[in-house]
């Protein structure tokens, strides 16, 4: 290794002239790839050729997320109207109208999607598909340009060496190649820039065509939800109208008629009594008593005891006329399944002192489960302590809020299970 003095003297002695070219520099010459030719126009044509597949390449990805998407929440919706479908009653108002709302909702779902593939996606595909091509001409292109300058460089070296032979097949080489370069290079120098320039059109018909499908989708489904959402109104105000309301009364009325004896005579035991109000429904908070004897009154019309069609119920009085009624000794309760006279007589006994906060006392003329968490139960005999509800908005007729005397059972209950006792 040499270093230091012996170093420098070796540089000196080795000088090499200007025009010396290192084996590295003639490889690359005579490869073509040492004084090449230059294009800056071209080297523009070719970088915004490179950008304008980039952002085709995005966009036929965020378009493709698009319609996965699309395609997604038209199951979903799909799902949802089924859903619907399946829970919407026959007697409901707006049946009909459910599954054909369905329908049409599938029918837009659908052909938003073959908008979005048919004339937006498809073309998008077609313009992409020009990009490999004018890629392959490209690295074509650069080849040919090698070819070209290694050519030229041969014709150079053989000029130098005066051998007309050389050169004369070195000027045919260089013709050849020159004549290949240029004719692919202009026709890339003509289409570079035409591709190019098309790419604003395009974009500006692709998103046309995305909004125009998305506006007349929603404009669409917009009528289908304005009609859903009227047949949601209308069965909204027939609901707070009780049109559907599952009555009790109903239920009772039709098994009193079918089911339930007709005369206090043929209840027989109190086993069969018990068995008959396990049948029979429990009057919801506003319905109307049940009661399996025959009519002896009602309510409201005491000239319709003789009426046996089906539109005679009893339905349980207001509370204040159970006040009334009771203050003049007008009042009767249905008699119990099993008359018992034992208990139609309540004494001040039983009644003892009326504890602050309480109403008044009554006492379980029939055993009742609850039905729902907000009701009391109790059994026959019991002795409840009413009281006013926690909220006056929550009072129905014919229910009262109480407790068990002596326990911390408290909640509503059907005052016709109940008599009050004297105070």
């Amino acid at each position: 290794m040499l270093t230091g003095f012996r170093l420098r003297l070796f540089k000196r002695k080795h000088v090499f002239p200007a025009d010396h070219r290192s084996p590295p520099y003639k490889v690359l010459q005579k490869l073509g790839k040492a004084d090449e030719t230059k294009d800056q126009m071209f080297e523009m044509y070719v970088q915004n050729f490179a950008l304008q597949v980039s952002a085709a390449n995005r966009l036929q990805k965020e378009l493709k997320r698009y319609i996965e998407c699309v395609k997604s929440m038209s199951t979903a919706t799909r799902g949802l109207h089924e859903a619907l479908e399946s829970i919407y009653e026959q007697e409901w108002d707006g049946y009909g109208n459910i599954s054909s709302t369905r329908e049409t909702s599938d029918l837009l779902w659908d052909d938003y999607q073959n908008r979005l593939v048919e004339q937006v996606f498809n073309p998008l595909l077609s313009y992409q598909s020009r990009f490999p091509e004018v890629k392959r001409r490209i690295e074509k292109r650069g080849r040919k340009l090698i070819d070209f300058d290694s050519a030229r460089h041969a014709l150079e070296t053989s000029k130098n060496k005066k051998d007309e032979a050389k050169a004369a097949k070195a000027q045919e080489h260089f013709d050849m190649a020159k004549t290949s370069y240029e004719d692919i290079n202009n026709e890339l120098l003509d289409e570079l820039p035409n591709l190019y320039d098309s790419r604003i059109p395009f974009y500006a018909s692709t998103f046309q065509l995305v909004c125009s499908a998305e506006g007349v989708f929603h404009t669409e489904i917009g009528k289908t939800r304005l009609h859903l959402n009227s047949i949601m109104d209308k069965l909204y105000e027939e609901a707070g109208k009780g049109t559907y309301n599952v009555s009790r009364s109903n239920i009772d009325a039709g098994m009193h008629a079918g089911m339930l004896p007709t005369s206090p005579t043929s209840i027989g035991s109190e086993d069969s009594n018990n068995k008959m109000f396990s049948m029979a429904a429990t009057p919801s908070k506003t319905m109307e008593v049940p009661k399996p004897d025959p009519p002896q009154y009602t309510a409201y019309d005491d000239d319709d005891d003789d009426n046996d069609d089906d539109s005679q119920h009893y339905q349980v009085p207001p509370h204040h006329a159970v006040q009334e009624d009771l203050d003049e000794g007008e009042y009767q309760h249905p008699p119990p399944a099993r008359p018992n006279t034992n208990q139609t007589d309540v004494t001040s006994n039983q009644n003892g002192g009326i504890p602050p906060g309480v109403l008044y006392k009554v006492v379980a003329v029939h055993d009742y489960a609850q039905k729902d968490d907000d009701e009391l139960s109790f059994s026959k005999g019991d002795v409840i302590l009413v009281v006013n509800y926690d909220d006056p908005e929550d009072e129905e007729d014919g229910w009262l809020m109480g407790r068990i005397e002596n326990t911390d059972s408290k909640g509503i209950f059907p005052e016709n299970f109940t008599q009050r006792l004297k105070s």
